[in-house]
């Protein structure tokens, strides 16, 4: 992997943040980098975690890493379709290392708290195609497949959580900011590879309500 911080410097990054009560998220894509933040986090960081620093990408994670993450309350923000866009090199790279790549299901059932993120402009901001291979997991692992209401509700309210929003989006509820979108179609009841095609009859964001019929 390609190191961009080092230790000295990201430390003073969390000791800061954690005075002006400011929360940090951390890109850290291999076990290694994950290692890293995850001491730092603990030498400079609140056992609770309250500021909700996360690590963004967190592809490589063996159960020992999930374990600390755990322990720290550290928050995970991942891109299930990295693991399609990756599918061509990561294997090869890894070798046996590929087992531990990609374990977001691993994460949420361990009850690491969880947001999906689309890493927009890398990959499409449209939801239904980081929905679809959440659903679809690992091909040679079906215990690694999210629902539909999983990947939906990371997708939303594990977003929110993230973001300190809880209590205003990530879900449809009364005294929510009215942000949705609305479909012909009961997207729980389609096939993952059938999502991607499915466009919205009508969406609100930000109090404006834009229709596409």
């Amino acid at each position: 992997g390609q190191d961009t911080l080092d230790d000295e410097t990201h430390e003073a990054v969390l000791t800061i943040a954690n005075r002006l009560s400011l929360q940090v998220m951390t890109h850290a894509i291999g076990d290694q980098a994950i290692s890293r933040t995850l001491d730092l986090l603990k030498k400079t960081s609140d056992a609770e975690n309250p500021l909700r620093h996360a690590i963004v990408h967190a592809q490589i994670t063996d159960d020992a890493l999930l374990a600390r993450m755990k322990e720290q309350h550290v928050l995970a923000i991942v891109q299930p379709l990295f693991a399609e866009s990756d599918s061509s090199m990561a294997p090869a790279r890894l070798g046996d290392r590929y087992a531990d790549a990609y374990r977001f299901k691993t994460m949420a059932d361990a009850d690491i708290r969880l947001a999906f993120s689309s890493d927009a402009p890398v990959e499409s901001f449209n939801p239904l195609l980081t929905i679809r291979r959440a659903m679809q997991g690992r091909q040679d692992e079906p215990a690694s497949r999210f629902s539909f209401a999983e990947a939906l509700h990371l997708h939303t309210g594990g977003a929110a959580y993230a973001d300190f929003a809880e209590e205003q989006s990530g879900a449809i509820k009364a005294g929510f900011a009215a942000d949705f979108s609305v479909f012909g179609d009961n997207l729980a009841s389609l096939l993952p590879d059938e999502l991607p095609d499915r466009l919205p009859l009508m969406t609100v964001a930000g109090g404006n309500v834009y229709s596409f019929t």
